[in-house]
């Protein structure tokens, strides 16, 4: 996770906003919300994050809407919609929708083909990996 801070708090000239998944939930599950996660999160990058009840619809395109300058806002998990695992194109789009520029810096689920990762990389130009990504592949190339 530290790592993973070091992209968050560079991405803090931006407007931003993020999504992740926890478990693997049916449906809503409270026990696989994220939203336990932002009082640390706050706490870690030393600003208030707000957090969405979902990760897709009305509510959410008006929160990351009026996200401020330097503001951060977490999506609720992606898994909790049955589309994410199925890569669902038209899930895909809805994510996409939300942002200018994607950043995979999820290491261990880049491999896999869910919406949140290998289908919003389809629609959002351009579509990059983050900082953590690049640690990993330099080790990868210096292990060689």
């Amino acid at each position: 996770m530290d790592f993973a801070l070091v992209f968050v708090k560079w991405s803090f000239i931006y407007s931003c906003f993020y999504y992740g998944f926890q478990g693997r939930p049916k449906g809503v599950t409270p026990k696989y919300s994220l939203k336990p996660l932002v009082p640390r999160l706050s706490e870690l990058l030393g600003v208030e994050v707000k957090i969405a009840n979902d990760c897709i619809g009305e509510e959410v395109e008006k929160l990351v809407a009026e996200i401020p300058g330097g503001g951060v806002l977490l999506l609720e998990n992606v898994r909790f919609h049955k589309e994410e695992e199925k890569n669902d194109p038209e899930f895909s789009k809805k994510l996409a929708s939300l942002a200018e520029v994607y950043v995979n810096d999820a290491f261990g689920t880049a491999h896999r083909a869910h919406a949140s990762t290998e289908g919003v990389a389809k629609y959002l130009k351009p579509a990059v990996a983050g900082f953590l990504m690049q640690k990993v592949w330099w080790l990868h190339l210096y292990l060689l």
